[in-house]
């Protein structure tokens, strides 16, 4: 009888030792495949409050950094690091721009659920892998709470942004622009003149030949089903002003689209708009676009209007924002040489 007792002992701390081993392999696959989705769908998940909650009961430092990079989300319980800093809460990376106030967004309506936020010009909505890009948190307003933007918008591109307050508000906002009941509409110029409105169709995927730029892919073989609507706003001549509304939301989709038919976008040094496509050559018309490339060095791509259901109240709700002073300033450029060239 006596020499039973430690055989059990034995045998109870080795079954003690095996649940923990499972229960911890467990823990170590669900935050390989949290990781692994955050990476593919980082718009569809970087609200969804199971990252919060389910994630891990008590998510490593190394676990939550890498999640704040790949989704500037919060971890709802956070652990000391060794240098005393709180994992799971973004770290703002110093930038030498970040902390000018002229790149200071600003809030175009605050409510109780969400809040209109104006994008400025040079930040990122989601975090990199270096650490280093300014994003949306940086050039927030103090005092907002770090829950992350609903929606993307590339780095040099404006305009209106949703930010969820709650978790609640997060989830729902997030499910209307996945399931693209959102009303996303863009301005952008672009070059040529536009004869009619018109729908360009074609999946858009990473080009073969830069996988930091996009390619349409008319057969479909590759890339995502992507859907932009345009129409005309105004003509100015060798360029025009369109309103794009999304179907779908893809990278670059916009940009590569019009590209696709003949029209990149005004100043685009990634798509071919930042050269002279259309107009008569000369030295003073060269001398007006490298003017005109100077004052607007990038893509001519501004979110105009967002609409969508309130989180609680079911009411549609729709806001607009006016152009930045770097594209309305070249577009009253434009209206003056038209005018000059016209007499």
């Amino acid at each position: 009888m006596l020499s039973t007792t430690p055989t059990l002992a034995r045998a109870a701390l080795a079954a003690a030792l095996a649940a923990t081993a499972a229960a911890i392999v467990a823990r170590w696959r669900r935050r390989r495949r949290w990781l692994a989705a955050a990476r593919r769908y980082p718009q569809e998940l970087l609200c969804d409050p199971r990252i919060q909650r389910s994630l891990v009961p008590y998510p490593s430092a190394a676990t939550a950094t890498t999640l704040a990079r790949l989704t500037g989300l919060a971890t709802r319980k956070v652990r000391k690091t060794a240098r005393g800093a709180r994992a799971g809460r973004c770290a703002r990376p110093w930038n030498g721009e970040a902390s000018a106030t002229s790149r200071r967004g600003s809030f175009a309506k605050r409510r109780h659920y969400y809040f209109m936020f104006h994008k400025p010009l040079g930040c990122v909505t989601q975090r990199d892998a270096s650490g280093r890009a300014t994003t949306v948190f940086d050039v927030l307003p103090d005092g907002f709470p770090e829950l992350g933007p609903v929606g993307r918008l590339d780095k040099d591109t404006t305009g209106l942004m949703v930010l969820g307050k709650t978790e609640r508000a997060l989830t729902d906002l997030s499910g209307q622009f996945f399931e693209r009941t959102v009303n996303r509409r863009y301005w952008a110029l672009v070059w040529g003149d536009v004869l009619e409105d018109g729908t360009v169709t074609g999946h858009v995927g990473r080009s073969v030949r830069d996988r930091r730029v996009q390619q349409v892919y008319a057969d479909g073989s590759e890339g995502k089903h992507a859907v932009t609507h345009y129409r005309v706003v105004e003509r100015l001549g060798p360029v025009t002003l369109v309103e794009c509304k999304l179907e779908t939301g893809r990278t670059h989709q916009i940009r590569v689209h019009m590209q696709s038919i003949g029209h990149p976008l005004f100043g685009d040094p990634t798509y071919g708009g930042n050269v002279a496509v259309k107009g008569a050559p000369g030295g003073k018309y060269n001398a007006f676009l490298r003017n005109m490339f100077a004052a607007l060095p990038r893509q001519a791509l501004h979110a105009k209007t967002l609409g969508f259901t309130h989180p609680t109240s079911g009411k549609r709700m729709d806001f607009q924002s006016e152009l930045p002073e770097d594209m309305a300033g070249v577009l009253s450029k434009w209206r003056t040489y038209v005018e000059a060239a016209s007499v």
